[in-house]
């Protein structure tokens, strides 16, 4: 496939008063500058976009770059992981493609956890109204505008925080987005199966996912001494894994019960960026990308779990201030609630009557809040 006439202006070799542009960026070992993600149609303008960086002294790799005989989704995280940056070639049929969206998708996830922008949308041939908020994460690049190689070496060579470019919920929905095809798609469909072979009748075939708005993920043990806490390990796709599974007496008739409960782990990666000076994610912003999450996550799983065979997703927002992680006077109001609104959650939760606990110092109140969620 040639370039397209519409696009060769910009996309000419780089101009002369821009070839003293050199990468800004030291490599070790088998780092790369940039990944170049594509769909198969525009292996001609990634061969082109690849060629001129290289010219400048940046090191490449792209979909080519995958080893014979590696899983494609493998081969595109190993990639992306040894890259500083990643070019995402967006056309209409790369957003119908599993494996190049999957790619976008760990880019994304990539950049938040080390608090930088990493993904570097370049849109061809396509509205920019037709792409997903998550996939333009930041600022986008078009390859018919006049200024496009000087935008695109400007974005790879400078480090910008996260934070200072994503508008609200985009943070959110990446990492939602990211969560859900890295690994709720593919740990749910078989979970009623692994628990009933490993606890028989003591299972509940749930899926327990905890949303604390304070981001901070701990060890279910630490949190509520009635969990004992253990590992159901199991391999999809010559992938490891292992859920998290509590054993825990039902207060109510003695059973002791199994039950796979797991943190919402993306909400770490904002708890971070609050804490850490790079991203510059104010505890306002973090409040409410993490309420955004628990609404972008449970609407992915809502509209995906009839066809896929999920079991039963209980989502649990809660506030975790008692257990240490703010300095808040008000450290003891706790909170359920099944449905969040970013800038109103108490009332909507008030409103579909949703579970409201005032304790302080119960170290007993996640087991109860989940036995009585899941009664």
């Amino acid at each position: 496939m040639a370039i397209s006439s519409t696009t060769c202006h910009a996309l000419d070799p780089i101009s002369a008063t821009l070839k003293g542009i050199k990468p800004g960026k030291r490599l070790v070992e088998d780092e790369a500058h940039v990944f170049i993600s594509f769909d198969e149609d525009e292996q001609n303008l990634a061969d082109h976009i690849k060629r001129e960086l290289e010219k400048l002294g940046f090191k490449c790799l792209s979909n080519n770059d995958i080893m014979p005989g590696d899983l494609k989704l493998d081969g595109l995280e190993r990639c992306i992981k040894r890259s500083s940056k990643m070019i995402v070639i967006i056309t209409e049929k790369y957003l119908k493609a599993d494996a190049v969206n999957y790619a976008a998708i760990v880019g994304i996830i990539k950049g938040s956890e080390e608090k930088k922008k990493m993904t570097v949308p370049i849109l061809h041939e396509i509205n920019p109204n037709m792409v997903p908020t998550y996939m333009k994460e930041v600022n986008y690049i078009q390859t018919n505008e006049a200024a496009f190689w000087e935008r695109l070496l400007n974005t790879l060579n400078h480090e910008i925080p996260l934070s200072a470019l994503v508008e609200t919920r985009d943070i959110a929905e990446g990492l939602a987005w990211g969560y859900y095809y890295n690994y709720l798609c593919l740990i749910l469909p078989g979970l009623k199966d692994r628990m009933r072979k490993k606890y028989g009748d003591l299972a509940v075939t749930k899926f327990i996912l905890l949303l604390p708005e304070s981001g901070l993920t701990m060890n279910l043990g630490e949190i509520d001494t009635n969990f004992q806490e253990e590992k159901l390990e199991f391999n999809i796709n010559r992938r490891d894994f292992g859920n998290t599974v509590v054993k825990v007496k039902d207060p109510a008739t003695g059973r002791e019960l199994c039950l796979c409960v797991e943190f919402a782990t993306p909400l770490r990666t904002m708890f971070e960026m609050e804490r850490g000076s790079v991203a510059g994610l104010s505890k306002e912003q973090k409040t409410k990308e993490i309420i955004a999450f628990g609404s972008i996550i449970q609407n992915i799983i809502r509209c995906e779990s009839a066809s896929k065979g999920f079991p039963e997703v209980v989502p649990l927002s809660y506030d975790a201030r008692q257990y240490g992680d703010d300095d808040d006077d008000n450290n003891n109001r706790c909170k359920s609630t099944k449905n969040s609104n970013v800038d109103n959650a108490p009332a909507v939760a008030a409103a579909n009557n949703d579970i409201y606990l005032s304790e302080t110092n119960d170290e007993h109140y996640l087991s109860r809040m989940i036995l009585e969620r899941i009664s």
